[in-house]
């Protein structure tokens, strides 16, 4: 089903030329960003015009957010809360946190109103719902776009990139189903944080449904060797598809031997782009995951000396403005 365009392509002006002015190039959209984590665990204000984090409206409006992609994720121990191991998330959680990115919206209307930025929602560990498939075209309609069979463990679906355990191959049967019953919901998965077996498996049906496969926060195995980062198959696997892989912030997933700058952002954009080709980047930059941002990106604010870099770069206009958000806007606009 085709729906109307998230951001109109018209909204999303396209740059030329190696001078760039101070402000963002074009409109921007970010395919992962953790507020609804911070509001609903942490307690933050769901007032945006209150910094208190990574993300807040002052940094939003200075990157030139148009789409931006709120993550419903549920941790594995709520802050709070006495450890326990592999807690069983529910429905009615996975709800309350659509709730609250709901209350997001409604509490930042100048962010969030017409014509402003443009909220829609991924499930990052989606295991609340493995014994209610049936309720994914419900989420769908609230506005979720996206959803993510697993998150940093082994899960009733899939097995994750980071959980130390043994893996079991893949997608469980369940997780297969649940794959299918998204794409049939007219949503897309999220590949990140599945583990190598995962993604075969996930790439296998998409191909099967002739459905985009989407990375929505994960870099390049081949310059930061890590289990989240995705290697160059994967990466052509997913261009095959038609699908994006948004650029992830968090020094860990750029270089595995201290501080990453800008530079290593605009470094695995440069291999992703040699490997893939043109079109198939994005943003994701896992603002307030409790991560550890590259130096000039602690907030969106830092999206137009990234975009004068990666014009320098070599990656400049029509395709740098579709690296900033226009890829993102028309994918998350045609597979609904």
């Amino acid at each position: 089903m085709v729906m109307r365009p998230l951001v109109a392509a018209s909204a999303l002006a396209m740059v030329s030329g190696p001078a760039l002015g101070q402000q963002v190039p074009g409109d921007v959209a970010d395919l992962h960003v953790d507020l609804p984590y911070q509001v609903h665990y942490l307690e933050r204000p769901a007032d945006l015009g209150r910094p208190a984090g990574q993300v807040d409206a002052a940094s939003l409006r200075a990157g030139r957010l148009r789409l931006i992609v709120l993550s419903l994720f549920m941790p594995n121990d709520v802050p709070g809360q006495a450890r326990r191991a592999r807690r069983r998330k529910t429905l009615a959680e996975l709800l309350a946190v659509t709730d609250t990115a709901d209350r997001i919206v409604r509490s930042n209307p100048d962010l969030f109103g017409a014509g402003r930025i443009r909220a829609v929602y991924s499930v990052e560990g989606s295991d609340a719902l493995a014994d209610h498939l049936d309720r994914i075209p419900e989420l769908v309609r609230r506005g979720v776009v996206l959803f993510g069979p697993v998150h940093s463990s082994h899960n009733e679906l899939a097995d994750s990139a980071t959980d130390p355990r043994p893996g079991r191959g893949g997608l469980t049967a369940l997780g297969e189903r649940f794959i299918r019953a998204v794409y049939a919901a007219g949503a897309l998965v999220d590949v990140s944080h599945s583990s190598d077996s995962a993604f075969d498996d996930i790439a296998r049906i998409a191909s099967d449904l002739q459905r985009p496969l989407v990375a929505t926060h994960s870099n390049a195995r081949a310059l930061a060797d890590h289990p989240r980062n995705l290697t160059d198959d994967q990466l052509r696997a997913i261009a095959a598809s038609g699908g994006l892989v948004g650029l992830n912030f968090h020094i860990p997933f750029l270089r595995r031997d201290g501080a990453a700058t800008i530079a290593d952002v605009v470094g695995h954009a440069m291999h992703m782009r040699r490997v893939m080709g043109p079109g198939h980047l994005a943003i994701g930059s896992d603002l307030d995951g409790d991560i550890r941002p590259a130096r000039g990106l602690e907030t969106h604010a830092g999206l137009g000396d990234l975009a004068r870099a990666l014009d320098a770069a070599g990656i400049r206009g029509p395709e740098l403005a579709d690296l900033l958000g226009a890829s993102a806007a028309r994918l998350l606009a045609v597979h609904r």
